[in-house]
């Protein structure tokens, strides 16, 4: 059934304009289909309040099974308490499933070094998505509106964002949805009275020395004075910016994918040389992705920190040298096993700045390859992102031999089953060509291994015996030789 079509017929026909607007703002963007399950997070504010109201108007009709999820972030003790209870009476009256939580957030907030806003919408959107996962919601919709967006955009031109940061507010993220968006706060206040809905009304809202109240209490009506339509322009310029955002993001991709080398949990590593050939807005826009792919976040990253990165990339004094990023990213300029120049990208798990460059939480892990499976398998490595293929030939098949990403054993000097492991401290090889055993640290210390990197390389072991360093070098301990009868080709190959 068409949204438009429900005003057609009772009980829909003298509706506000809200619910028109919203029926309009969920079918454009396909927000939720009929005969979905939609989680509903309600503060006991005006805007959630609204929201539920309004969906309860447009699912009686599209078959919705609705749940309401209210987090109390005990930040104005009774107060919230107040606000829990209330929208507990609001799902009791409705008869629909409630899901409730109290959290300690200044707590949280210390724990995780976050301000107190990024702190709260962390605790919102994880306990959203907790209930929605274990009760089986398909969308989980919040009360973002118009408004909302057009104080984000201000805030983030006022910080001196660049282009994403002007996109304001999507209307769908994954199945976080926005069915307010379009939404003046002027209608949803309308809609309220004209249907005698009660809500509770946030005092800390009113608070000015918080820059989003300032904006909306102070900055926003002086520019009405200028444009009385001030905010739907800035709604509408965030819309075209995401459009246009994501149209160059399909473009910068490619170049993007090109470039990265290497990726995993926590790390990743870029060819220096792609990176510091591009034009600066597309190099700034690969920057930008690669710490969000490291540390899931772009938050508190500044025009100068991403600028800084790229000057690490374009300087021509050849590797070396660090920047300590905000939240704990860490990005090193080095050399990999072929020479090359890269930049490592690593998400850290203690303070930079206090104690030195860190690498990420080493994985453990131990694959077993048995006589089968090296003469004709595939193991799958997940903790280091890869895929070891192993292949048994005769050696006079073998007319040439690969490169440092494959590996070649003399089969007869192994023993099995052989493992597939992580570096353990200590370690130790025999490196191709060499007489002398070597620890594995100074191998990758002379041979620029950036730390952080270091734990995701995984080891092919025979006997406790380390046969190849995926990618990079063969122990001379089982060398190919005039005598060798049969050997062992490996390859390390992307998940």
């Amino acid at each position: 059934m068409e949204y438009t079509k429900l005003f057609d017929s009772d009980p829909l026909r003298n509706r506000a304009v809200l619910v028109r607007k919203v029926a309009g703002t969920i079918a454009s963007h396909s927000m939720i289909t009929a005969g979905e399950s939609v989680l509903v997070g309600v503060s006991g504010g005006m805007d959630s309040v609204a929201l539920l109201r309004v969906l309860e108007i447009l699912g009686e009709a599209q078959g919705w099974r609705l749940g309401i999820a209210h987090l109390n972030h005990g930040l104005r003790g009774a107060e919230s308490d107040r606000d829990t209870a209330f929208v507990e009476g609001l799902a009791k009256t409705m008869n629909v499933p409630y899901y409730k939580e109290r959290i300690d957030l200044h707590d949280m907030r210390k724990q995780s070094g976050k301000n107190l806003e990024e702190a709260g919408r962390d605790a919102r959107y994880g306990f959203f998505n907790e209930i929605a996962d274990r009760f089986g919601f398909d969308r989980i919709a919040v009360g973002h509106h118009l408004g909302d967006d057009a104080e984000l955009i201000l805030m983030n031109m006022l910080r001196g964002s660049g282009p994403s940061g002007m996109s304001g507010i999507p209307p769908v993220r994954g199945r976080i949805v926005r069915p307010l968006i379009h939404c003046r706060p002027k209608e949803i206040e309308s809609f309220l009275r004209s249907e005698n809905i009660a809500y509770v009304h946030d005092r800390s809202n009113d608070n000015t020395r918080f820059q989003r109240n300032h904006i909306r209490h102070f900055l926003i009506p002086a520019l009405e004075q200028y444009n009385p339509r001030v905010v739907e322009n800035l709604h509408r310029m965030g819309q075209i910016s995401a459009r246009e955002n994501r149209w160059i993001e399909s473009l910068v991709s490619p170049v993007f994918e090109k470039a990265v080398s290497d990726r995993n949990a926590g790390m990743l590593v870029m060819d220096t040389g792609i990176l510091a050939s591009q034009p600066e807005p597309v190099g700034r826009r690969m920057v930008r992705r690669a710490i969000l792919e490291v540390k899931g976040s772009l938050r508190r990253m500044a025009f100068r920190h991403v600028d800084a990165v790229l000057e690490l990339a374009r300087r021509s004094s050849g590797p070396g040298g660090q920047l300590h990023l905000p939240r704990k990213v860490h990005v090193a300029r080095c050399r990999n096993g072929n020479g090359a120049d890269i930049l490592v990208f690593a998400a850290e798990t203690r303070s930079l700045r206090a104690s030195g460059p860190a690498v990420p939480e080493a994985p453990v892990f131990s694959h077993i390859v048995t006589r089968d499976a090296a003469v004709s398998g595939c193991i799958d490595i997940p903790e280091a992102g890869c895929k070891m293929v192993f292949s048994r030939f005769p050696a006079h098949a073998i007319r040439s031999f690969p490169g440092p990403e494959s590996g070649v054993a003399d089969w007869d000097g192994l023993e099995f089953p052989l493992r597939v492991r992580s570096v353990f401290p200590g370690d130790r090889f025999v490196p191709l060509g060499m007489k002398h055993s070597q620890k594995l640290k100074n191998f990758f210390i002379n041979n620029k291994v950036p730390r952080c990197r270091r734990p995701f390389i995984p080891l092919v072991t025979s006997a406790e015996r380390i046969v190849w360093i995926a990618g990079m070098r063969m122990d001379e301990r089982f060398r190919v030789t005039d005598k060798t009868r049969t050997v062992l080709v490996i390859r390390q190959e992307p998940r």
